[in-house]
């Protein structure tokens, strides 16, 4: 019962396309998430994940993200969101550093 995988085309994809879109949670440190993140991605700390800062609704789809494939962050917090009882929830494991390595776009804040 653990979290599905999203490649970073896909996620790309369902961001541009119609809604209900995914909500995106960055995993990363603030410092990283400040210096570049999916569009529209929150920040989120791994280690602190509540049901307020996910949607009220269960079954929104959730894709969180960290550094790269050997990040633990965003498989810690996606445990999280399962065990809270959230139902569809993925990974997009490239991370950051695989959507960048991709070109896509990125946001600061």
């Amino acid at each position: 019962a653990g979290a599905k995988r999203i490649e970073v085309d896909e996620l790309e994809k369902l961001l541009a396309g119609k809604p209900p879109r995914p909500v995106v949670f960055d995993a990363n440190p603030e410092e990283i998430y400040r210096e570049g993140h999916v569009p529209g991605a929150k920040w989120i700390a791994f280690d602190h994940v509540t049901a307020d800062a996910l949607p009220a609704d269960k079954d929104t789809m959730l894709v969180f993200y960290c550094y790269n494939e050997m990040c633990g962050a965003s498989p810690a917090a996606a445990k999280a969101a399962i065990a809270l009882g959230w139902r569809n929830v993925y990974l997009m494991g490239a991370g950051i550093s695989g959507w960048k390595k991709a070109n896509k776009a990125v946001e600061r804040s």
